[in-house]
């Protein structure tokens, strides 16, 4: 079985913008870039450990053998948390416009977009104590508004009573 980082995409686009929303709050973005995070993606779990010998084709996006559905949403999850990380990065926090002697300056704050990326490391940090570890986790998405009109998927990792 085989599966392609092309049939993520719709989960992509759902886990960093509220549904049907993702062109407007993401213009620029091509499929070609949304491919590229989930390889980049693919690549981190797989250095997490959470691949066996689940192997990418970079040509054509084929992963071989394929991935289950919860290690294809996992892939999803990581690709969301780097896009967190990008735009804390590209976030400006002060803005200011001058014309003539007339001055206006707004102020965003980044800190809901690093509170978020906290909180996925955190969880990021159980799985990976969970795989070392042996121990069942069930996995539960939970909405998360940010600001600036963004919504997340925040994941929720919770040990499971059925281990």
């Amino acid at each position: 079985m085989t599966t392609n980082l092309a049939d993520m995409v719709e989960s992509f686009r759902r886990e960093v913008a509220i549904p049907g929303t993702f062109d407007a709050v993401y213009p620029d973005t091509s499929e070609a870039q949304i491919l590229g995070a989930l390889a980049d993606a693919f690549a981190e779990v797989r250095l997490d450990g959470f691949l066996g010998d689940q192997v990418l084709d970079l040509n054509t996006y084929d992963v071989e053998p394929g991935l289950d559905v919860a290690l294809q949403a996992l892939v999803v999850i990581y690709a969301g948390m780097r896009l967190i990380r990008a735009e804390i990065r590209a976030a400006n926090t002060v803005t200011r416009y001058k014309a003539g002697p007339v001055e206006y300056e707004t102020q965003k704050s980044a800190t809901g977009l690093v509170q978020m990326l906290k909180e996925l490391t955190e969880r990021k940090g159980e799985l990976l104590r969970a795989l070392r570890t042996g121990i069942a986790l069930d996995v539960m998405l939970d909405a998360y508004n940010g600001r600036w009109g963004t919504r997340f998927l925040v994941p929720q990792y919770r040990p499971s009573i059925y281990g």
